[in-house]
């Protein structure tokens, strides 16, 4: 369907993670005389179980992922990608977050495509070895556990933004990993976009620009089901 205006900063990105069933949100940006771009949102884990079933965004992912290995949820997002018009020449920026986040990464340091840009929320994507030449944000709670699960920052050098969620204060629900919750990263995310740091205004700045000129924008949303071979 027609979509929104392109995102300006890291909150309105943060803001179109898919959220609940939603998988894989695809935004397409067209112009005239130019080649269509696109933008890749990624969303979190679905289902906590680890044993394998119809949902792709699973526990099981999650570890084959960490792993190396091949992940459904990114044989999914590859296979959405393929249909949405992505190839390896097509110009892409990759947004996710959680699990999402750690797909993301792997798609970037794949070399399969044109990636212009990456930003993850809360992704256990450490161990990723993203080229140094990709603009790359990630942004990380020191007391959220997920982001630890991949591992130090040795594989790639993204620009790394972190705060403590609740330093000052208590968590007081029934949450279990509260700080890891997309909401807080969205909050973290506007906070990104309030600083005037130069690193990172430059960061704003360079995804801002990958979809200057756009005259259409496109979303398109994918759901993909694990079934038996």
């Amino acid at each position: 369907r027609a979509g929104p205006p392109p995102p300006l900063g890291f909150e309105e990105r943060a803001n179109r993670i898919p959220t609940g069933t939603d998988q894989i949100r695809i935004d397409k940006y067209s112009q005239p005389g130019a080649p269509d771009r696109f933008e890749v949102y990624l969303g979190g884990t679905i289902d906590t179980s680890p044993v394998a079933g119809g949902e792709p965004w699973d526990m099981t992912s999650n570890l084959a992922a960490i792993a190396g290995g091949t992940a459904g949820s990114l044989a999914a997002t590859k296979r959405a990608m393929a249909l949405a018009g992505i190839d390896s020449t097509t110009p892409v920026v990759f947004n996710g977050y959680s699990q999402g986040g750690l797909l993301s990464a792997e798609l970037a340091a794949s070399g399969d495509y044109n990636t212009r840009g990456l930003f993850t929320l809360g992704g256990p994507g450490g161990q990723v070895s993203v080229p140094h030449d990709v603009p790359y944000v990630a942004l990380e709670h020191a007391d959220d556990l997920v982001p630890a699960r991949g591992g130090v920052w040795k594989s790639s050098d993204p620009l790394l933004v972190t705060r403590t969620v609740y330093s000052d204060h208590a968590y007081s629900g029934d949450l279990f990993f509260p700080a890891h919750e997309l909401s807080n990263y969205q909050d973290t995310a506007r906070l990104a976009d309030s600083t005037d740091e130069r690193r990172l205004a430059a960061a704003r700045d360079s995804l801002r620009r990958f979809s200057s000129g756009t005259a259409r924008v496109q979303t398109s949303y994918f759901h993909a089901v694990r079934t038996q071979q």
